[in-house]
Formats: C-alpha cells, structure tokens, sequence
C-alpha cells in the first residue's frame, strides 16, 4: 500500500500531498466535464435551404454523430483517451481514462426529414446542407 503515496524529501510518506493530488486531478476538469464544451457553429438561412458549418479541428469523422429531430438537428462529437504513466522508482503503472461528449442543438426553421440533408466533412469543418425553407401563410 505504501507506493500509492508519494514520498516525503527525508522519507516516509506524504498522505496529506497524495490526497491533494487526488482532488486536482479529479476535478482538474470538472466543469467541462459536467456541462460539456460547446460546438461552435455558423448558420446561414438561403432561400432554398439552411446551411450549418461546424469548426471541429483535430476531430476524426467516426467521432461526429447527428441526430435529426422535426425541427432541430443536433450535432454530438465524442471523446475517448488514456494516459498511461510509470513510475521508474516503483514500476507502478498508472492508467487513466476519460471520455466525454460536446453536443449542439442547432434549431431550424421549417420541418425536414433525414432525406433532405447531406453533410460533407473535410479538414475539421462540417458542413451540413439541409434542403427546405420556411413557409408563409398568407392573411386574409
């Protein structure tokens, strides 16, 4: 049990520093991975179709999922790492896995179905066409 806690300078253990250790790499990233970091996106309404872009710089394509809903097309990227480290004192070796997801609900302005999309990523921008446009009623 004595090499889950790091050493003092003149020997023996430190159990107060290896309990701050804990707590800091533990919530080192808490609030992103509570709440999630944000998509950016550009919109851009055209007359026969409405035009996302999604800055996604050093994500990979299997990583990216969209989910259409009635009027709304959510943008969902996935993230999944280890870090492995040794101690070459001890030859303990420590692994740690995080994975996360960001998510974005992009609402739009008229109805779609699946068919009316196609989106298209190359060089960390996605960009997602969706085919429609806005329907007016007309007063009388």
């Amino acid at each position: 049990m004595s090499e889950h806690f790091p050493r003092k300078p003149g020997g023996g253990h430190d159990f107060m520093a290896s309990i701050d250790q804990f707590f800091q790499s533990a919530f080192r990233n808490f609030s992103t991975q509570l709440f999630g970091s944000s998509i950016p996106v550009r919109i851009k309404e055209e007359p026969d179709r409405f035009v996302i872009e999604a800055e996604l710089t050093g994500i990979k394509k299997e990583q990216i999922e969209l989910e259409s809903l009635r009027q709304a097309l959510i943008i969902r990227v996935r993230h999944k790492g280890e870090i492995t480290t040794i101690d070459d004192e001890t030859k303990l070796i420590t692994k740690q896995h995080a994975s996360s997801k960001s998510e974005r609900a992009i609402p739009v302005p008229f109805p779609f179905t699946e068919e009316d999309i196609q989106a298209h990523y190359e060089n960390g921008l996605l960009r997602i066409v969706i085919k429609g446009k806005r329907k007016t009623i007309s007063i009388k």
